[in-house]
């Protein structure tokens, strides 16, 4: 009970009772929010391929004959590419690339890509389908001559 004084009278009130009611509706809201927020973002969906096709499709514009050529001319006359492959070719190369493909980033980016359905490896095999490495290795024609 609470005193409330007045000039006229001194009388006694019941305190108002606060509704805790909207206070406790808020909070089970954002708690139950939460809870099924969680469960529907952690919830795997069906993967779409999307990305896959969309590269896939990219791929198929490349035009890998005109591509293959250059690759084949800067092979045999760049120093600077002849270079590159020596190095790509050391074990310290290899090292280096096991290193990174065994870092816990790209492992967790790798799973990624799985669960949403775009295999890397396909990709892989794609692009190894399209440059055939015994023509790009191979002694050039005149025709990839004739771009110096």
């Amino acid at each position: 009970m609470v005193c409330v004084a007045s000039e006229r009278t001194i009388r006694r009130t019941a305190p108002t009772a606060v509704s805790v009611w909207p206070l406790i509706a808020l909070v089970v809201m954002a708690e139950l929010g939460q809870i099924f927020g969680y469960h529907i973002r952690h919830i795997e969906e069906e993967p779409s391929h999307q990305l896959q096709q969309d590269l896939m499709d990219f791929i198929d514009l490349v035009p890998f004959e005109d591509v293959q050529r250059l690759m084949q001319y800067y092979y045999h006359y760049d120093v600077e590419v002849e270079s590159a492959f020596d190095y790509v070719s050391t074990e310290d190369y290899t090292q280096i690339r096991l290193d990174i493909v065994n870092l816990g980033e790209v492992r967790s980016f790798r799973r990624y890509l799985d669960s949403i359905g775009f295999s890397v490896e396909k990709v892989w095999a794609e692009l190894n389908k399209r440059f055939d490495a015994d023509d790009i290795f191979a002694e050039p024609d005149e025709s990839v001559r004739m771009c110096e």
